[in-house]
């Protein structure tokens, strides 16, 4: 996946969705599909560093889903390409002033994998 795709998904998402100021955490999940791998963006009202917070699905964008394709490719290989084009998200001009700014943890990780907080 190239950084450019992954920035507009995620440049369209916080255009056109407004969440709810409830939200205190955002986590891009990382999924196996047939056709290869998917990224996915939800909410959560409840955030605990300590506890499998991104279970909550409180936010869910009309978007969630970006495939990511790579059939084949090794998980480690996809979960480092999520967390550097989140990380380099992070530090753009669009992400400041997003509602993913005010938010008190950004992680990624594969379904029922561990959990990686990038904010």
């Amino acid at each position: 996946m190239t950084e450019n795709i992954f920035n507009d998904w995620l440049d369209q998402i916080l255009k056109t969705e407004k969440p709810n100021a409830d939200i205190q955490a955002y986590y891009f999940g990382i999924l196996e599909t047939e056709d290869g791998y998917e990224t996915y963006l939800v909410g959560s009202e409840e955030f605990d560093e300590d506890e499998d917070w991104a279970c909550n699905t409180d936010f869910e964008p009309k978007n969630k889903y970006l495939p990511l394709g790579q059939n084949g490719v090794d998980w480690e290989l996809i979960l480092a390409d999520v967390k550097k084009n989140i990380e380099n998200y992070i530090q753009s001009p669009n992400f400041k002033n997003s509602f993913l700014e005010k938010a008190k943890a950004i992680a990624t990780g594969f379904d029922g994998g561990d959990l990686f907080i990038l904010k």
